[in-house]
């Protein structure tokens, strides 16, 4: 008596993500290639799915049902199989690890920018300051050259983050018995006097006085 022979179905897995796991060449043995998952980084594809979805949400798109139309055009265009509803869904946390990546890069980009300003105004300052002490005691340029460190580091203030607010003019006018002149000079002494100033020893006390 013929016994049925059992008939293994085939294995279907989860259609959802289709689109999100395609094959291509890896790194993996020793012998050089294999074939194997492509990571998305890696994938032509999937980065351009990722670049229009953003630009789908700047336009208004606001769903993955909304958007998925444009993608599938998209995968059509590149001769790739459609994708479904769910891969869009899983390529919104991938756009937002790609953006965070993105402005992470662009603060370093600013930062060392910021930093080669800095530098740039630190040298300034550090010339005016060997200019004041080369000119005589009676040199008008003397105040020229503080006004100038003054200037330098108020630009660096504004640079790194340090600037305090500025002190309303009419505030300023009077204080106790001091007018306006005494005022300045004392302002002017406090800024000179910050710690990060005192690139030339000893000499700054000449130009706090």
């Amino acid at each position: 008596m013929a016994t049925a022979k059992s008939v293994a179905t085939p294995r279907i897995g989860n259609p959802g993500n289709k689109g999100n796991r395609r094959s291509g060449a890896v790194k993996g043995t020793h012998s050089g290639l294999r074939r194997g998952q492509l990571p998305w980084r890696k994938d032509p594809v999937i980065l351009e799915r990722l670049n229009l979805i953003r630009t789908l949400r700047a336009q208004g798109y606001s769903s993955a049902g909304m958007m998925l139309g444009p993608v599938n055009e998209l995968m059509r265009r590149r001769g790739v199989p459609e994708i479904t509803v769910d891969a869009v869904y899983d390529d919104f946390p991938r756009l937002k690890e790609l953006q965070r990546e993105e402005q992470a890069q662009a603060a370093k980009i600013e930062g060392e920018a910021k930093q080669e300003h800095i530098d740039a105004l630190q040298e300034v300052k550090r010339q005016a300051w060997r200019a004041f002490h080369s000119a005589s005691t009676s040199s008008l340029n003397r105040g020229s050259y503080l006004n100038t460190i003054a200037s330098t580091e108020e630009k660096i203030a504004k640079l790194d983050g340090t600037l305090t607010q500025r002190v309303e003019l009419e505030a300023s006018i009077r204080n106790g018995d001091r007018d306006i002149d005494a005022e300045i000079e004392r302002l002017l002494a406090e800024r000179v006097a910050r710690p990060r100033l005192l690139v030339e020893g000893p000499h700054e006390v000449e130009a706090t006085g």
